[in-house]
């Protein structure tokens, strides 16, 4: 989905978001649209928590240079 997203100066911003679940299969796509990409947000499921394709994708966001921060948010 991509969306433009105006400011208060009259400059607008190109957002593009691409769903891609942690399925094996799906890297390949998410190694080229990280390609296209300036940043990227990586969510990730509470319950199922840090599978073997969420650590592979840290891995190709590192090597892409791709900053990659860690935010908790819990709920009690």
């Amino acid at each position: 989905m991509s969306l433009i997203l105006p400011d208060s100066r009259d400059k607008s911003y190109l957002i593009n978001l691409f769903d891609t679940p942690g399925h094996p299969n799906f890297s390949d796509e998410m190694c080229s649209a990280v390609r296209a990409c300036d940043g990227a947000l990586l969510v990730v499921d509470v319950i199922e928590g840090v599978m073997l394709g969420t650590e592979e994708i840290i891995k190709h966001l590192v090597q892409e240079n791709i900053a990659v921060r860690k935010n908790l948010l819990m709920e009690y």
